[in-house]
């Protein structure tokens, strides 16, 4: 200490250079020593403080360094801090009692510190000379007191609840004054009399006041005004947590206490900080992706530009079983080489957006990753002091003390850390999916061709997953390398040049990582094409499930299925046996490194020899060096995998949009409402034209009929006036709000009053006028909960006619300028056409006034409009009115001979219906249509007249009593009978999706093992044993297991489960689920017997010097036979490499594969076999989330779990054992520490497996949502609501997010208490170890320690392991689920298969034939006998909706 006064602390240094001696003054004005070396000063100081039993630092130390510490802390850190709240936009905290108290105590502190200064001057005046330290001192602590209470009225005002950067000053001015206080103490208790009692005094004043201070500060001020906190009926508790609640993450406990009591459920969960909502990040994101697409744009012409293509797509609807092609997504032509740079970046974007909050996490891992080389360097301390027999206790105490301090600290910043990546993750996730459904509401047909629904669903579960994933460990790109040349560094003053021995295996290993990586990528890409091919015929199997049915076609389909799925295993298989040949060489890295070392080292000269120092400081740092060597091939597999993900989500987002104002929605023109000038239109660029030089003019309040053959361009005139359509020349324009009613009408997964107001305010007289016109009254009093029915995906409970009534009256409910109605009448019956025009568009229908443009077939509307047009081939071939085109005798005299003959009959029905009801729907109305058909042959010309004259009559208003019923509909009769519905009548149709509580039972293991294979399961634990690879296989298998289990159990499953079960349901156990099982769980399995057999060998190589090891290996003496020829250490390698490699790829190719493919198999038999219920109830998203999250789970992460936790448990059971061995008073730690162990562990699981049982939940409405977004983006622009939906998807994303949050940090909160047992165990070690030094040899504390400093990561990853093994095999659980569904009947019945020669006739009997759709509801048909003959043509006839589909 003496040396480092005299050198960095002289006031006055005086060196006579004539004479040999120096004189020392310090700033206290001590002199040091008079000598004729300066180095005795340092050994008098040295002898006074560490070569003692009760030590004592110098009192100029205590004086200048430890005294000026925490202000130079506080002095550096402010004005970063100011500039930090100054930008903060927090609103003030109201005065406090609490602000008072620290405040006054703030001022207190500075008067103490200023009562030392005066008094310095005081004693001046009094000619009693003081050194300068007394004046300097008192004066800088007196100044930093102030500015500690500045910043504390200075964060109040700006709403700072708690202060990390003053507790870190008052914690260190506390820590800094521990060392004067107990000086003091002991300098009193030798001496008669205080000499100094004001000094005295004053210190244990200002010591007393910064203890009270730091207590203080622990405290939290209440929230600031205007806080979202005060509104939020659930806020996030660390929006309040204070300093120390957010870096132990204690604020988080009482979740963990909640979800071990009972399960949580989605009310417990916390509201979304705002600043990771949607409403943030994603137009965060969307900011900077604008700034580089118009970058893009003024850099390079459009004709130099990049363009993505994909091949046209194939004349059929399903995937084939080619997939020869290579992936669609990838395929770019280049108009030039410079084309390619001239691209807009997401990466750019990506960085732009969340780079900055990213770049905090990276700090604080440069600070960990520097701390964990402290470890190491205090141990080498450690072993030094256990050779010196006569060190003072004291020190080695100290040592570990600051082992434990040390590591503890590291735990906090690691956490940090994580927390800062994690979060960037998720927002990076929640950005991703809401750019994705932002662009796909309004990308263009021509990109809807190469991106379908399949595809954009993977953008946005897995793609983004990717991202989120990789963020997490991407600070090791530069901080493996960083940990890497600081730990070749240290080995290189421990062991010389030596050490670029391994320093050259490891530059050996680079070309492999980099081809492997090369073939990774490319493996990456061909995998995501035949995933993408899967998801989107999955989701156009369950949208066309109910023909699916009706055909009989499951097998099929399944096929077709599993042909694609076989594809994407085998492009498994081969990245399995790559991952195997990787994880070989990289696992193998540390040992390879440090045997060549150690090898080099004592080869290369005969006096080097490897002591306990060198042996045990070396491998701490080669245990340092394992972490970054096995993560770096890991993260460059993910930036791999990410990249991938990027150019898929990048050529998304840079598809062409629709142009917003090719239609002028700003026209003022009075006379015309619609209007269009030399239209020329096509659906794509590159696409033919489909509409040719189209004029029009629409009068304001007119009906226009488009007529025409069909494909002749009617419904693309439509699109046109949309917008929705490429617009080559021309102009077109439109005044006022627009109402669209698609051909295909297109109804939302809501209440059929939902589905009717769309977002308009409910206004009950306008309600009933609407369902009035559109003839939807009759159908509420069928439907079982009348206009609160709950309607499944795309409208299935609904006749076609009653979907289309219902989209017609989200059209009228709308009140809108226009009316673009797109041939609404074709799915209804004539009856009730007939009604509807009368009522709805006609020329006395409530749209009276308004503008509609009607594309229509029935001929018998058309002389009640004002105006027609004729389409033929894309083109205007008449205008004008009915009697007009009739007198032309042209295109319309054509289309009317070709149709007149078809809507014969279904005039006749309309005719006779309108001549003989009284009332438009009497309640007899069904009985009155079975014998409307007249047989008797009448001639053509003089139906077609009569057909006239009834039209012309019911338009001049010669049924006045029909004319008054249809024209002030509201009756009241059936309000009243509509409010008598009970709500409860109703019933919820999409029921919410099922969800396990509690443990993972035991059969959704022994359902895993199954699909592994029960002789293979046991095969694998004997392989455990012998060596570190063996579990991967089986997992895989157990993936196609379970794949394969689902396909067959969903095929057998009766239609009635695909009516009652959402697609998206399906699709994500298929998908993600799978996906887990193939990927996730080999990676896991592997990991584990890496470390765990690496750890066996270094334990052999001990074993051989020092037997008392025999005790530890006892346990595992079959496996230390096995490995006997480890005392040749070249054997060992090659014995260890092939076993390795041999058990990896065993694993992983064949075991894991195999289960990935059962389970997918499983689910997809039992969903295609589920009864067409199911479909109904159970929403397309939900089915898609199984199909791509949960398949995805059981493909990737549950692998990997299965390994870590093997391996980490093996692991942790070896240091106990070493530690117990070495000194057995350790046994007595462990017991409370286990315990401990125990209790955080069970809070943590169960609060965990529950937390991402609700992410799955809450991940499928995003799928559903999305994919109904997707078919009806048309109707959703036409009527205004983009905005509103795009509202929706980011609150399904932020719900999803909230469950998502808690789970993150939860591994936190997890990880920082699992970590301080570990940091506790390091403790332990090394003060038994001091406590035993003369009993142990340095070599064994050195081993003790050195494999205690690494439990501590295993530790966590133990209990994380089986968390995330839980909540993964969550997956196998909900595919599992799925698989089991009730099936429909089999294929084939024994007891009632009919004989071989079946049918000998075509007869179809019914005897008192009964049926419902699903259990619960009403028969559709009852009692019915029917007997039709072979050859008879028999016809159905009906009301739209009473039973004729079934």
């Amino acid at each position: 200490m003496g040396k480092y006064c005299q050198s960095v602390y002289s006031f006055h240094f005086k060196e006579d250079i004539w004479s040999d001696e120096a004189v020392v003054v310090c700033l206290c004005g001590v002199v040091l020593e008079v000598s004729s070396s300066p180095c005795c000063v340092s050994l008098q100081v040295a002898n006074q403080t560490l070569h003692t039993d009760s030590p004592d630092l110098p009192k100029c130390f205590q004086l200048s360094v430890l005294s000026w510490l925490p202000c130079i802390y506080l002095w550096a850190v402010c004005p970063i801090y100011l500039f930090y709240l100054k930008r903060s936009n927090r609103d003030y905290i109201m005065m406090s009692i609490l602000n008072r108290i620290k405040t006054a105590l703030g001022l207190l502190l500075s008067i103490v510190c200023w009562t030392d200064l005066f008094y310095t001057f005081h004693e001046l005046r009094q000619e009693h000379s003081q050194p300068p330290i007394y004046l300097i001192t008192p004066l800088v602590l007196g100044m930093t007191m102030l500015l500690a209470t500045f910043l504390i009225q200075y964060e109040r005002l700006h709403g700072v609840q708690s202060s990390g950067v003053l507790f870190i000053f008052w914690f260190l001015s506390v820590l800094c004054a521990i060392v004067p206080f107990r000086s003091k103490i002991l300098q009193a208790s030798s001496q008669s009399e205080v000499t100094d009692k004001l000094r005295f005094t004053t210190f244990y004043f200002y010591f007393g006041l910064v203890v009270c201070e730091l207590i203080l500060c622990c405290f939290n001020e209440k929230p600031p005004l205007f806080s979202s906190v005060v509104t939020d009926p659930n806020p996030c508790p660390e929006t309040t947590a204070g300093f120390l609640s957010t870096i132990t993450f204690w604020w988080f406990t009482s979740m963990a206490i909640k979800g071990y009591k009972m399960p949580l459920e989605t009310k417990d969960l916390w509201s979304l900080k705002e600043r990771d909502s949607s409403k943030i990040t994603v137009p965060k994101l969307l900011k900077e992706w604008e700034k580089e697409l118009t970058k893009a744009k003024s850099e390079g012409n459009p004709s130099s530009q990049a363009v993505y293509s994909k091949p046209p797509p194939s004349t059929t609807n399903h995937i084939g079983g080619g997939g020869e092609s290579s992936p669609e997504e990838v395929e770019v032509l280049l108009a030039n080489p410079k084309a390619a740079s001239r691209q807009p970046s997401f990466l750019r974007a990506l960085i732009r957006a969340f780079g900055p909050y990213f770049l905090i996490g990276s700090a604080y891992k440069l600070l960990q990753d520097v701390i964990t080389f402290i470890n190491p360097q205090l141990l080498r301390m450690l072993i030094l002091f256990t050779k010196q027999k006569g060190a003072p206790d004291w020190w080695g105490y100290s040592l570990a003390f600051l082992m434990f301090f040390t590591a503890f600290l590291q735990t906090l910043i690691l956490h940090q850390h994580f927390q800062y990546c994690f979060v960037t993750g998720m927002n990076v996730r929640t950005a991703i999916i809401g750019a994705i459904y932002r662009k796909s509401l309004v990308i263009t047909n021509a990109a809807k061709r190469s991106s379908t629904v399949g595809e954009v669903v993977n953008l946005m579960s897995v793609d983004a997953q990717r991202f989120m994933d990789l963020t997490t460990f991407l600070n090791m790109l530069w901080s493996a390398p960083l940990q890497i040349m600081l730990a070749l560094y240290f080995l290189w003053q421990n062991l010389g040049p030596s050490v670029l021995a391994g320093v050259a295996v490891m530059i050996m290993l680079i070309p492999l990582n980099a081809v492997i990586a090369m073939k990774t990528r490319a493996y990456q890409v061909e995998q995501m094409q035949y995933k993408d091919s899967r998801i989107k015929l999955m989701n156009e199997i369950l949208n066309g499930i109910k023909v699916l049915k009706l055909y009989a076609w499951e097998n099929s389909f399944k096929e077709k299925v599993l042909a694609i799925r076989q594809k994407e295993l085998q492009v498994l298989r081969k990245t399995a046996y790559l991952g195997a040949l990787s994880t070989m060489a990289w696992t193998s890295a540390p040992f390879l490194v440090a045997l060549t070392s150690f090898a080099v080292y004592v080869t290369v000269d005969e006096k080097n020899t490897l002591d306990a120092e060198k042996a045990f400081v070396s491998l701490s740092l080669f245990n340092i060096l394992r972490f970054p060597l096995n993560m770096l091939p890991q993260v460059i597999s993910s930036i791999v995998q990410a990249s991938v993900s990027l150019k898929r989500i990048q050529n998304f987002l840079s598809h062409d949009e629709l142009d917003p104002n090719s239609v002028d929605r700003k026209n003022t023109a009075a006379e015309f409402s619609v209007t269009v000038v030399n239209g020329k239109f096509t659906w794509a660029k590159e696409d033919p034209p489909i509409l040719h030089n189209i004029n029009m003019m629409v009068p304001n309040g007119s009906l226009l009929a488009v007529v025409g053959h069909v494909g002749c361009g009617k419904s693309s005139l439509l699109s046109a006036l949309l917008g929705e359509v490429e617009k080559l020349e021309g102009e077109v324009s439109i005044r006022g709000s627009v109402a669209y009613v698609p051909q295909q009408a297109w109804i939302q997964n809501a209440t059929l009053r939902d589905n009717i107001l769309f977002g308009k305010p409910y206004n009950e007289q306008k309600y009933q006028c609407v369902l009035e016109a559109c003839a939807l009254t009759p159908d509420l009093e069928v439907l079982p909960g009348g206009d609160m029915t709950e309607i499944g995906e795309k409208g299935i409970n609904l006749s076609g006619g009653q979907r289309q009534r219902v989209s017609l009256a989200r059209a009228l409910y709308s009140d809108t300028d226009v009316y673009l109605l797109d041939d609404p009448l074709s799915a209804v019956d004539a009856h009730v056409a007939k009604h509807i025009f009368d009522n709805l568009v006609g020329p006395e229908g409530v749209l009276k006034g308004k503008t509609r443009i009607l594309v229509t077939h029935g001929i018998s509307f058309l002389p009640q409009v004002d105006n027609i047009i004729v389409m033929v081939d894309g083109r205007v071939s008449e205008m004008g009115s009915y009697q007009e085109l009739l007198k032309q005798n042209g295109a319309f005299a054509e289309f009317l001979r070709n149709y007149a003959l078809e809507d014969i009959v279904e005039e006749e029905e309309a005719t006779e219906e309108l001549i003989q009801d009284d009332e438009l729907f009497p309640d007899d109305a069904l009985s009155n249509h079975t014998d409307m058909v007249e047989n008797e042959p009448v001639i053509n010309e003089t139906k077609r007249d009569f057909i006239r004259q009834i039209s012309i009559i019911s338009a001049d208003g010669e049924n006045p009593r029909s004319r008054s019923v249809r024209r002030h509909g509201c009756s009241q009769r059936k309000h009243s009978e509509q409010q008598e519905k009970k709500p409860q009548d109703m019933q919820k149709l999409i029921q919410t999706e099922t969800m396990e509580t509690g443990r993972v039972k035991a059969k959704v293991y022994l359902e895993y093992a199954k699909a592994v294979g029960i002789l293979l399961s046991v095969l694998i634990c004997i392989l455990v044993m012998m060596s570190s690879f063996t579990l991967a296989m089986g997992n895989i298998g157990a993936a196609r297991k379970l794949h394969h289990d689902l396909l067959t159990n969903k095929f057998h499953t009766p239609q009635s489960f695909f009516d009652t079960t959402p697609i998206g349901r399906i699709i994500n156990r298929f998908s993600k689920d799978i996906y887990v099982i193939d990927e996730a769980l080999p990676a896991t399995v592997l990991m584990f017997l890496a470390t765990f057999f690496i750890s066996l060998s270094t334990m052999i190589v001990i074993i051989a010097s020092t037997p008392i090891f025999a005790v530890v290996i006892a346990p595992l003496a079959f496996v230390y036979v096995f490995v006997q020829p480890a005392v040749t250490p070249f054997h060992t390698l090659k014995k260890t490499c092939v076993l390795l490699l041999v058990n990896c790829l065993l694993c992983r190719a064949y075991c894991m594969l195999r289960a990935a493919k059962l389970t997918h198999r499983s689910m997809l038999e039992g969903v295609l076999r589920a009864p067409q219920a199911f479909f109904e109830s159970t929403p397309t998203g939900r089915l898609l989330n199984r199909f791509s999250k949960d398949v995805d789970a059981i493909d990737s992460h549950i692998p990997d779990n299965i390994d870590i936790w093997m391996r980490t448990f093996w692991y942790t059971l070896n240091v106990l054992l070493i530690c117990s061995a070495l000194t057995p008073m350790f046994l007595i730690v462990i017991a409370p520490l286990m315990v401990f162990y125990w209790w955080v562990q069970r809070f943590y699981v169960a609060t965990s497996r529950q937390l991402k049982r609700l992410e799955s939940v809450s991940r499928s409405p995003i799928y559903s949502h999305f994919s109904e977004t997707v078919t009806g983006c048309s109707v959703i622009r036409a009527y205004g609501r983009h905005s509103s939906f795009v509202l929706m998807s980011d609150m399904k994303v932020d719900e999803n997010q909230k469950s998502y949050y808690p789970g993150i940090v939860s591994n936190r909160w997890l990880g920082v208490r699992i970590e301080f047992i570990g940091n506790c165990i390091v403790l332990f070690a090394a003060v038994f170890a001091v406590a035993g030094k003369d009993t142990l040899s340095p070599g064994l504390v050195g081993l003790s320690v050195s494999y205690a400093l690494q439990v501590t990561m295993s530790l966590n990853w133990m209990v994380r392991m089986t968390s995330d093994l839980e909540s993964n095999i969550v997956a196998v659980e909900r595919v599992k689920e799925y698989a089991e569904t009730k099936t429909e009947a089999p294929w084939e019945v024994e007891d009632k298969k009919p004989p071989p020669e079946w049918p000998m006739e075509g007869n179809v009997d019914f005897h008192d034939y009964s049926v419902r759709y699903r259990e619960g509801l009403d028969l559709v048909l009852k009692n019915l006998t029917l007997s039709v003959k072979g050859g008879e043509k028999i016809g159905i006839v009906g009301r739209t909706g009473p039973a004729s589909p079934p």
